[in-house]
């Protein structure tokens, strides 16, 4: 009898296991957190930063990134030569390895913003979508502030 009890014990602890992963939500691919915008001006340009980690065992690319707000929404990167810094527009995206953080911050990768459309102002949130080569979308709020260059 004691037999009968322990295997019914342990049919049932099984059964409620393997209920219990099938509910379990699929894993996140990508997340982006610390979203912000520097304000800017109508008809003016401004830069957005944020942090992107990408939690798969493979490369995810950034393919492109919009804004209703902004005429223009580009990939950019700080590169510094003899001295100077200047951008350049990463047209083909940006590559984020397996289980890595990429941290657009100013001085280094960012999103480029021209041409925009109405006055941002600090405090304010508005909405980034993002577009990646793994086919996820996802639209994140970044807060409108002043920022100062963070380069690690």
């Amino acid at each position: 009898m004691r037999i009968v009890r322990y295997v019914t014990v342990i049919v049932v602890l099984l059964l409620i296991a393997a209920c219990g992963a099938r509910n379990q939500q699929p894993t996140v691919a990508i997340t982006v957190d610390e979203a912000w915008v520097r304000p800017a001006l109508a008809s003016g340009n401004t830069a957005a930063y944020m942090r992107i980690t990408n939690h798969t065992d493979i490369p995810i690319t950034l393919t492109s990134i919009s804004a209703d707000f902004a005429g223009i929404v580009q990939i950019h990167q700080t590169v510094v030569e003899n001295d100077i810094a200047h951008t350049q527009h990463l047209e083909n995206g940006m590559r984020i390895g397996a289980g890595e953080t990429l941290n657009l911050q100013p001085g280094g990768y960012h999103v480029m913003m021209m041409n925009v459309q109405q006055a941002l102002n600090e405090g304010e949130t508005v909405s980034i979508s993002l577009t990646f080569d793994n086919g996820e979308t996802m639209t994140v709020e970044a807060e409108i502030r002043n920022g100062t260059a963070e380069v690690e």
